[in-house]
């Protein structure tokens, strides 16, 4: 009875994760821990079947009987989509939940890029943090929870699921950095720490969003692909920089160099050892914000490094590099840190 349960409240226990149970029945082959993967199916369907539902309403209502009610029952919903398409990102589950409950329910948003900030923050968390000391300084990631004005100091709060932390910093350095620091973004923080009583504190020094850092960090971006896979070839081109001239911005790339020390600077990979790739030499640096793709052709007895121009660049925003991830198979592809 939609009157008594509308669809906005269907809505809402959909995103919060009350109808994921549905998934034992509607589709038996999801893992008990990816229920939630039908939501964005159940969200898909929910407007025939309050459609239906009214339908079914009225025709109470007014005494009437659906003359095929006997042989197909109006209320009956069908299967469950199985598309790839459907299925919500990690970003939007989340967001969803935080909305309709004040809460993550099946994850925290920090967790997609938990492996890459660790490379920025040498696998600092908020939970292991130790004293910087006075003018030290040291890198942590974390997500935006709120951000707190207080005339002449503002305090900004991280969550990255082991602990949260406040950030204080002055108004004037908060002005510099504010268009970085959004509510529910995952930001990496330069700053110093302090503990007194048993209890931390941390000073704002700067701000880096994941697209700055990787800008900064990520060397070059290797593909392994094989010499007859050309659809592979075809399903890169829309993410080169030519195809996407439209979302790159004509400033300059940030700058790190008047405040990170690359005194440790590591060589490290996103997945593991790069096994058959060319690492000796790094492609040309531009000013461009775009990271080099270089990729290595095998074959069955054989594996060559290919010389590419300037078109194969990728810009890394997050929407690039989920794509990417969907084309080439995990195993086959590398991001180089420096």
């Amino acid at each position: 009875d939609i009157k008594k349960v509308n669809k906005r409240t269907l809505e809402a226990l959909i995103k919060s994760g009350c109808f994921d149970d549905f998934a034992i029945t509607q589709r038996p082959d999801l893992a008990e821990d990816q229920h939630h993967q039908i939501r964005g199916a159940l969200m898909a369907q929910l407007p025939s079947a309050v459609q239906a539902a009214e339908q079914e309403r009225q025709n109470n209502e007014m005494g009437m009987m659906d003359l095929f009610s006997e042989v197909d029952n109006a209320t009956t919903a069908p299967p469950l989509s199985t598309s790839a398409e459907l299925i919500w990102g990690d970003k939007h589950r989340l967001k969803a939940e935080k909305d309709t409950l004040g809460l993550y329910l099946t994850g925290h948003p920090l967790d997609q890029y938990r492996k890459e900030v660790g490379v920025y923050t040498n696998h600092a968390r908020l939970d292991n943090l130790s004293d910087t000391g006075y003018n030290g300084s040291t890198l942590f990631a974390g997500l935006i929870m709120d951000i707190a004005n207080f005339g002449n100091r503002c305090v900004i709060t991280l969550d990255d699921g082991t602990a949260r932390l406040e950030v204080s910093c002055y108004a004037e350095r908060f002005n510099r950095i504010k268009d970085k620091l959004k509510v529910d973004e995952v930001i990496i923080i330069k700053g110093g720490i302090r503990d007194r009583d048993g209890r931390l504190f941390a000073r704002l020094d700067n701000a880096y969003t994941l697209l700055e850092c990787r800008q900064r960090w990520v060397k070059k971006i290797s593909i392994k692909i094989h010499s007859e896979d050309t659809r592979l070839l075809d399903a890169l081109q829309p993410l080169l920089k030519p195809a996407q001239l439209d979302i790159i911005p004509t400033m300059p790339a940030v700058s790190f160099d008047e405040d990170t020390d690359d005194s440790g600077a590591m060589e490290a990979y996103y997945n593991s050892d790069p096994q058959g790739m060319d690492v000796s030499t790094m492609p040309t640096q531009q000013n461009d914000g775009c990271i080099p793709i270089a990729l290595s052709v095998y074959t069955d007895f054989a594996i060559a490094s290919v010389d590419l121009n300037e078109d194969w660049r990728l810009y890394p925003t997050d929407d690039n590099l989920m794509q990417l991830g969907r084309v080439v198979p995990e195993d086959n592809l590398y991001f180089h840190y420096s």
